[in-house]
């Protein structure tokens, strides 16, 4: 799927992530910033040892330790932006999704999402400021390792957010699965459809 809407490009593909020609590539991860789902493995497996390196400096400079015998950690909803080593991409955005293991960020976990996602837009805009404009944002499907089930509303409300950002101009959803592209794009059409639209599709009986 592609469609344009408020000036924006959304795109909603099947495909590999980390062939994209982007500027950032979002990557969910967990407060250590050493372990997420699936696309989490693949980005760092063929971004190289440079990113890891650059996760463990981000780690030690901005993540706190709770004691002296445990790893340091950024706090679940926040985000920290490397470069993307051997990438085609500028730049990834480790972003911490709360887990559904643990019961006080299960609870909450929709509104820390929303507000990560937030966090990690006004990040990608700061720090296009400061150094390369930075325009593109490439999201993979939201990690239902970390985040648990993945329902109508969260993808909805992740999308809100994309369509309400101002000063960013495309937003790629890249899934590994026919099935996953077909679920984003089928709620992105229903979220982003006129009323004309809407008409037309009950007139037809056309899906999406």
């Amino acid at each position: 799927m592609i469609k344009k809407v408020n000036n924006k490009k959304f795109i909603i593909k099947t495909g590999d992530i980390t062939t994209e020609e982007t500027d950032v590539i979002v990557c969910w991860t967990t407060p250590t910033l050493a372990s997420g789902d699936e696309t989490f493995v693949k980005i760092h497996k063929e971004a190289g040892s440079v990113l890891y390196e650059e996760c463990l400096h981000s780690l030690m400079k901005y993540g706190k330790q709770k004691s002296f015998d445990v790893q340091h950690e950024i706090a679940v909803g926040s985000n920290i932006i490397t470069n993307a080593g051997m990438l085609p991409a500028y730049n990834i955005v480790h972003s911490v999704l709360p887990n559904y293991r643990i019961k006080s960020q299960y609870n909450n976990r929709l509104p820390i999402l929303i507000a990560g996602v937030k966090l990690s837009l006004e990040l990608v805009k700061a720090y296009g400021d400061s150094r390369v404009p930075l325009h593109a944002v490439t999201f993979p499907p939201v990690s239902e390792k970390i985040y648990g089930t993945v329902d109508k509303k969260t993808i909805e409300d992740f999308f809100k957010v994309l369509l309400d950002t101002e000063g960013l101009k495309k937003f790629t959803i890249i899934c590994e699965t026919e099935e996953l592209t077909e679920q984003y794009s089928k709620i992105f059409a229903r979220l982003t459809s006129t009323m004309v639209e809407r008409w037309l599709n009950r007139i037809f009986k056309t899906e999406y």
